[in-house]
């Protein structure tokens, strides 16, 4: 295995996000201090390989620019597409347990807003690129989660569309929650997680407790 091909496949996904996330001057928050520990760790481990690491780095900042002109070109267009529309007027769409998914009864909602109701402006935002890509090729508008466009839409909508309990929802009291939930009955399948040697039973309780109100 060549020195390049180790250097990459074993640091480049970790370094990358953090370097892309201090070239880039959308996200309004910075790297914590635990995160620049890690990239400092990560460049001296890899000094060894400066020339590799350079290069590498140069191939960051060259994407990292790339990302920006598409970022700023999705915000321009998502500003303009929600331009004239009040909150009420602004939904957007989630589902799946980590918001990468494009399925359940939001996905069939969005559909029939989009379909039926132009004096709606539905979006889908998703973590997931190829969810994305998956509803844009159907004709809709979708954005990712991490980016400007989508904390513009966060900030502009009026009403959030979701199929269960959420670990997190980043809205104000001016946002109508909408979850459609995810089949039917009490979630049993969560609730019954009480095993001490269950890992997700406090991330499971804590978002029950932290949402009671919500839901």
């Amino acid at each position: 295995m060549s020195t390049k091909r180790s250097f990459t496949s074993r640091a480049r996904k970790k370094a990358k996000a953090l370097i892309l996330r201090q070239l880039e001057p959308y996200h309004i928050q910075q790297l914590s201090k635990k995160e620049e520990q890690m990239l400092e760790q990560f460049r001296e481990e890899n000094s060894k390989h400066a020339a590799v690491y350079e290069m590498t780095a140069r191939e960051m900042a060259d994407e990292a620019e790339e990302q920006k002109r598409l970022w700023a070109e999705e915000l321009q267009w998502v500003t303009s597409w929600l331009e004239g529309y009040d909150r009420k007027h602004v939904w957007f769409f989630n589902s799946g347990n980590t918001g990468e998914d494009f399925r359940g009864n939001p996905k069939y909602l969005f559909a029939y807003i989009n379909n039926y109701r132009p004096d709606i402006r539905a979006i889908w935002i998703t973590s997931a690129q190829e969810t994305v890509d998956q509803i844009k090729e159907l004709g809709f508008r979708a954005v990712c989660s991490d980016s400007p466009a989508a904390a513009y839409v966060m900030k502009r909508t009026g009403v959030a569309v979701c199929e269960q309990v959420k670990i997190s929802l980043p809205f104000d009291e001016n946002v109508a929650i909408l979850n459609l939930w995810h089949g039917v009955g009490q979630k049993l399948s969560e609730r019954s997680r009480i095993s001490d040697d269950d890992d997700m039973r406090l991330g499971l309780a804590k978002k029950y407790i932290m949402n009671n109100a919500v839901y």
